[in-house]
């Protein structure tokens, strides 16, 4: 994640804190870490980490069907929602990229026009790459 910053104020005091405690060599406990936060990222960060649905140990025993819980998939849905953080700000990027060719076409600047649809292209070349990574098949 060293390559994204994040444009929330919420979510980026949570990446600076982790990040500092981080290299000073603490560990990140949710208890710790919550002490070191705003009213507003304490609240994202307990509804992170607060478990939505659980299931009776009792039915599993006696069902004997395994359901995979947060443990189970924990590096695969982190790295889904890494690469869906990533194609959210490419898609932010492309809408400032659109943006910045409005405002060069209204200026008639052909170099910058140019250069800006160098970059738009790569751009959506990325933004694809990550929608197939995701499933998704239309991208905005």
């Amino acid at each position: 994640l060293s390559d994204v910053e994040f444009l929330h104020p919420v979510f980026k005091e949570i990446f600076q804190t982790i990040q500092r405690n981080l290299s000073n060599g603490d560990s990140i406990q949710t208890k710790l870490l919550i002490d070191q936060l705003s009213e507003e990222a304490k609240r994202v960060i307990t509804d992170l980490v607060t478990l939505k649905y659980s299931i009776s140990p009792n039915w599993q025993a006696k069902s004997h069907i395994h359901v995979p819980g947060e443990s189970d998939t924990l590096d695969q849905a982190a790295y889904q929602n890494v690469m869906r953080f990533k194609f959210f700000l490419l898609q932010k990027m492309v809408e400032d990229t659109l943006g910045s060719i409005k405002m060069a076409q209204d200026e008639d600047n052909i170099e910058k026009l140019d250069t800006l649809f160098t970059h738009l292209q790569y751009l959506k070349k990325a933004e694809n790459e990550i929608a197939d990574v995701l499933g998704i098949v239309v991208a905005r």
